[in-house]
Formats: structure tokens, sequence, C-alpha cells
């Protein structure tokens, strides 16, 4: 049974530093930088770019308040691809076109880096979860909430909401720190996220919060 007492209602219960975690999805040159596969294939990184002033500042009040940080790196790569990948690169693009393969610069980080001790989870599909040991690192964290930012908001963040979600964690998702190839798809996003999976919320009233 689960007992009213024990449910996170108020933001600020939801994020409380002692059982949050802030996840940072995909913050790659080739998701992020001119030049990489979403510049190259029509995408529009300029408000990806934006948003980039307000991750740097969310981290900040997330380590000051010793909120966990981990990094969630995609290391596609041929060798990962399915064939159902493979065909919808062709049906989207006419080939298959490189996306975050390992060891190369559009996998690196864009603008970002983990301090010592935080962690980086290397996935191979859209969700944070699937294949990886991000569900066993929370859980032995002690984390209860997931704050997530990051890129795409349509895809690999929503991907990791839905799938936080199934897992019972409670999942904030922060609109002025996740962005999408199309601003339309992110605002699209973040209102399904907000109806079935998470609150979603702006960077300050979550950092109002870790700074009281």
């Amino acid at each position: 049974m689960i007992r009213e007492e024990d449910l996170l209602v108020t933001l600020a219960q939801k994020v409380d530093p002692n059982h949050t975690a802030l996840v940072v999805i995909d913050v790659q040159n080739d998701f992020c930088a001119v030049g990489g596969f979403y510049d190259r294939t029509g995408g529009d990184t300029t408000r990806i770019q934006a948003m980039m002033p307000h991750l740097h500042q969310l981290l900040g009040e997330a380590r000051r308040a010793r909120v966990p940080v981990i990094f969630v790196k995609a290391g596609y790569g041929e060798a990962y691809l399915s064939s159902s990948d493979r065909e919808r690169f062709i049906r989207l693009y006419g080939q298959v076109i490189p996306v975050c393969r390992p060891g190369t610069w559009g996998a690196e980080l864009y603008e970002v880096a983990p301090q010592p001790g935080e962690p980086v989870i290397v996935k191979r599909r859209y969700s944070a979860f699937h294949g990886t040991d991000l569900d066993v690192l929370l859980r032995s964290l002690g984390i209860r909430t997931i704050v997530l930012a990051g890129v795409a908001t349509n895809v690999c963040v929503e991907g990791a909401a839905r799938d936080a979600f199934m897992r019972d964690y409670y999942v904030v998702v922060v609109s002025d720190c996740t962005a999408a190839r199309d601003d339309d798809l992110h605002r699209a996003a973040l209102t399904n996220i907000d109806l079935h999976f998470a609150s979603v919320v702006a960077a300050d009233a979550i950092t109002s919060t870790w700074q009281e």
C-alpha cells in the first residue's frame, strides 16, 4: 500500500536533492553543433544552441545543491543499426547517414563536460533506459525523481521520460533546457509529456527550490 504521506506532490518535494538526479540527454555535436547530423539534414540547431546557457546554469545549480548529475550519450554506429533503423534512414534521407558513431567528433559532448565522479551512460537506442545500467545506477543512489534535460525533446528526452515513468520514477522535464530540431516538435512533445509522463517546468522553478 502507498501511504499518502509518501506521495511527492509539490515541485519542491519532487526535486528534493536528497532523492533527485539530473539526467542530461544526448548533448552531442551531431545533434547540437553546426556541421552535425541535425544541421546537415535540415534541422534548425539555433534553438538548441540558445538553450545551452540555461543548461549550464541548471548544471551549476545542481552541482551546488549536490544533486547527482548523469550524462547520457548516444553511441549508435553502423554495428548497432537494426534493419528497421536502416529502413528509416533510407525512407527519410535516401541513405544511411552515420550518427553519433563511437569515437567520432559527432559523438562527442557539445559544450558540456562531466565533472569527476559524474557517470556517463552510453545508449544504443533512443531511450536512456534501454539496454543500459541507468536504472540500476539510479536505484543504487536512492533516486525517486529524475530531472531531464537535453535533446531531442520529442525523441530521446521523451523516450527517457516514458521509460522512467513506467519504472515508477517521478519525472520532471525542464522546458527551457530541452530542445529539438524543430520548435513545433519541441512544443508538441512537451504537451504530450506533461499530460502523461512528467511535470514540465522551467529551470528557474527547479533551481529556486535547490537554492532554498
